[in-house]
């Protein structure tokens, strides 16, 4: 196994602990919502499904043409540095519009096959990704521009990590409000 694919092992495991987790509430606790403007927990793993189907698309696109990709700068390097210390914050940050809002009407058992659907595809891009290009600019962030496959795993990586923070506050909220 490639460090990529460990990496993306290691965030699929995280990610079933989280669907794991999530079977000891009801369907109504999994739909439910903190306030109006909050993400209920079915959201908050839907839109990590989003964001990885999202580079899965970009990546089966880019990685066929992949010596034609520019390389990776010192630019680069900085960008996704300010971008990791971003999701490394407590700070919130809108979705971008491309991705949508996650709808609140999928069950756990169909947000957990698109996530298994999602990995499945990114640990085949992954596998017979030419180690020797892990410089070339693969995924173009909506905020920060174009990263190296290194650093779209690790946004993949760090985006799950910073929504993790609220994963445990709606556990924590669902498991004082049971009675909902």
């Amino acid at each position: 196994m490639n460090s990529l694919e460990k990496q993306v092992d290691s965030l699929n495991k995280d990610m079933q602990t989280r669907f794991a987790e999530a079977k000891r509430y009801s369907d109504l606790q999994f739909h439910l919502k903190p306030s109006e403007e909050a993400w209920s927990l079915q959201q908050v793993l839907l839109h990590l499904c989003y964001v990885q189907d999202g580079v899965v698309t970009v990546l089966k696109k880019q990685v066929p043409k992949i010596t034609e990709l520019e390389k990776s700068g010192l630019k680069h390097f900085f960008s996704y540095i300010m971008l990791k210390l971003a999701l490394r914050s407590d700070k919130k940050f809108k979705a971008p519009k491309l991705l949508g809002q996650p709808d609140n009407i999928s069950s756990l058992e169909s947000v957990e096959a698109a996530w298994k659907r999602s990995t499945d595809e990114l640990f085949s891009i992954v596998r017979s990704f030419p180690q020797a290009s892990n410089d070339r600019l693969v995924f173009k962030h909506p905020f920060v521009g174009w990263l190296s496959m290194n650093q779209t795993i690790g946004f993949v990586i760090d985006h799950f990590r910073h929504h993790q923070k609220q994963i445990e506050a709606l556990y924590s909220w669902l498991d004082n409000n049971k009675n909902n």
